[in-house]
């Protein structure tokens, strides 16, 4: 019998990052439970797959699943970077899914795949953009989303039709259906079979926690002036002042706007909740989007907020800066003491001694 292996896909913006640093930090507890997490070959978008690229992941892959008991072990995969590019609504996902299939082809797969509402989708990938750099507008963004991309039944049967429609998890990415963090783990290790009380911390915050509209707003304005380092600085500051609860969707679009956007995938998202029932069971496959309800920040408050977070950091800084000078001088006061002593024991009758000079700094 082959090994089974379970790959999951993501896609982005669905929970991928909490779940595997999930399974990275309590790795020992899946593991007792026969569950071997296996690391990805780290790789870009634009090396496309290439032979060279293939053909190294598959040695990864043999090496790691080697050190184990193939036939008592299961095997787990993960990466966003499966489904492929998320910009272009995963156009070469079929690319990716056939060069998975011919590296994998020694092991039984179930693929794992989370779905997240497409203007939810959209909104997330923006803010993510802010985070990296851009300082473009929600709008300047919108536009260079090619209409109808984001076909979530392409990807999906992209994937069925190399590893088998009976061999795919459909997850949908939605406050509806996941309350927290938690729960997305818990159910991600229902798939896997692995108790979720044995991970251990499964619920670290976010290496990539999100911030609020009115934070992203700030940072779009001063990433153009900001270089990499302050930028980062600045992002974990709104992290801190202003975080986006997890699974709470942004709100760019209007209502209105939002409907018409999503007719456009009204079908095929509808296919989605026929091809694969198992999971989805419901009329439709993602909930109706309603008005936003949550209170934001308002930047008005967000700014003072920032200004004083600033005061305490320079102030930190400053007391940092008396505390080192404080062990400097403390440490030639040590070194003009022994230097004293040895002097005594050296030349005991000398009177006029040469001392020598001190710097506090």
């Amino acid at each position: 019998m082959k090994p089974r292996l379970f790959i999951h896909i993501g896609t982005h913006k669905t929970g991928s990052t909490a779940i595997q640093r999930a399974f990275r930090a309590g790795e020992q507890g899946p593991l007792r439970e026969g569950v071997v997490r296996l690391e990805g070959c780290h790789f870009t978008a634009e090396q496309a797959w290439d032979q060279r690229t293939v053909e190294k992941f598959a040695s990864e892959l043999r090496a790691q699943a080697a050190k184990h008991d193939r036939q008592s072990c299961r095997f787990l995969l993960s990466s966003e970077g499966f489904s492929g590019e998320p910009l272009t609504g995963y156009a070469d996902a079929p690319v990716v899914a056939a060069r998975l299939h011919s590296i994998t082809h020694e092991f039984d797969v179930t693929i794992i795949v989370f779905l997240r509402r497409q203007d939810d989708f959209i909104e997330s990938l923006y803010t993510q953009k802010i985070h990296e750099g851009s300082s473009l507008s929600f709008e300047e963004f919108f536009k260079t989303i090619h209409p109808g991309c984001m076909n979530w039944q392409l990807l999906v049967a992209s994937y069925a039709q190399e590893f088998g429609r009976e061999n795919m998890v459909v997850r949908r990415y939605h406050p509806a259906f996941f309350s927290g963090p938690e729960s997305l783990i818990t159910d991600f290790c229902g798939i896997v079979g692995v108790r979720s009380e044995v991970l251990q911390q499964p619920l670290q915050k976010a290496h990539n926690q999100g911030y609020s509209m009115e934070a992203v707003e700030l940072a779009r304005r001063c990433n153009p002036i900001l270089d990499k380092d302050r930028r980062k600085q600045l992002r974990k500051l709104l992290q801190k002042v202003s975080p986006k609860p997890v699974l709470q969707s942004y709100s760019y679009l209007t209502t209105q706007a939002r409907r018409q956007f999503l007719s456009s995938y009204a079908e095929s998202n509808d296919q989605v909740r026929r091809d694969y029932p198992s999971g989805l069971n419901s009329t439709s496959l993602f909930p109706e989007p309603t008005e936003p309800s949550s209170e934001a920040v308002p930047q008005e408050t967000l700014t003072p907020m920032l200004v004083g977070m600033l005061l305490e950091m320079k102030e930190a800084e400053n007391r940092s800066g008396i505390l080192r000078f404080v062990m400097r001088l403390e440490r030639s006061m040590h070194a003009f003491r022994q230097w004293c002593s040895r002097s005594k024991r050296n030349a005991p009758h000398k009177k006029n001694l040469s001392y020598p000079t001190v710097s506090a700094t």
